[in-house]
This record gives structure tokens, C-alpha cells and sequence, in this order.
């Protein structure tokens, strides 16, 4: 996976490993707002940079969030579930835009299985997990993580 941004450092210092990737600064001089979570994407390097101001473009390994359901769901009981098993539950997704769909959608493919067709469209967590209480519903909780190969 090839992404284009801004990499802003999680933690202090002058060199780092994990960084927010972000299509936009964060509190640049022309924008007074903070990028929304749903935009970003958590890096973690192999290899210890510096900040820079510019955007960057890294490539890397998507490691996909969490998939979740409430403990009383049909399915909670299985240890091992198949993406036909997943597929045929209601889901709650982020908007198309996100850049969780697209290997969720790669993973649904490999399985020769369509992509399931969102409930909900939301990436807000407290939305989600209120969503997840009620239904018989699989959501994605983000932790998303691209571990980058090359830059």
C-alpha cells in the first residue's frame, strides 16, 4: 500500500518510528482545525526519522483494525470465523473515502466473497460501539497501522 502525507511524530524527541500520517498538516498557518480521526493513519517505521514539514510518501503493509461484535452476538462464539460467516451479518464502516475499505474489500475478495454493504456508514467510535450494543451487527474498531517498507 503507497500513501501521501504529512507524518506527524506520536511521541517527543528528534527522532522517531511512529508517526500520524495525515492528508493535511495539523495546525498549519491557513488551517485552524485538526485533521478528523477517520483521516488518519498510524505509521511505524523500521527505521527511526526525523519530523519533516513536507508531505512524505511511504509504502508499506497494511495491518487492518480490529473487527468486532458484542459478546451476545451469534457469532461470539465461534473461534473461528469465516468471511462468508462474517459477510452475511449487517456491518457498521467508515465512509469510502477511509483507507480501511480497501483492504477489507481485498480480504472479502480473496475469499471469494462480496464486500458486505454497510448498515451505517460512521467512524465514530462511541456511534459504533452504541450501534454494536443493539444489533446483530460486526463493526471496525480503528487501530490502523501501516508498517512501512520502503520510502
Amino acid at each position: 500500500m503507497s500513501l501521501i502525507g504529512f507524518m506527524v511524530p506520536v511521541h517527543r524527541g528528534t527522532k522517531h518510528t511512529q508517526f500520524l500520517l495525515s492528508e493535511r498538516r495539523f495546525l498549519c498557518e491557513d488551517c485552524h482545525d485538526i485533521p478528523p480521526p477517520s483521516s488518519l493513519v498510524e505509521l511505524n517505521l523500521r527505521i527511526a526519522e526525523s519530523e519533516s514539514e513536507r508531505p512524505n510518501a511511504v509504502c508499506g503493509r497494511l495491518k487492518l483494525v480490529h473487527a468486532v461484535l458484542r459478546l451476545d452476538h451469534p457469532l461470539a462464539a465461534n473461534l473461528q470465523l469465516s468471511w462468508k460467516q462474517a459477510a452475511a451479518f449487517p456491518w457498521i464502516l467508515p465512509s469510502k473515502q477511509s483507507p480501511l475499505n480497501a483492504p477489507l474489500d481485498e480480504r472479502f475478495r480473496q475469499s471469494a466473497q462480496d464486500a458486505p454493504v454497510p448498515v451505517v456508514k460512521a467512524f465514530s467510535i462511541p456511534l459504533t460501539l452504541g450501534f454494536l450494543r443493539s444489533a446483530d451487527a460486526i463493526g471496525l474498531l480503528r487501530q490502523t497501522i501501516v508498517v512501512v517498507e520502503r520510502r
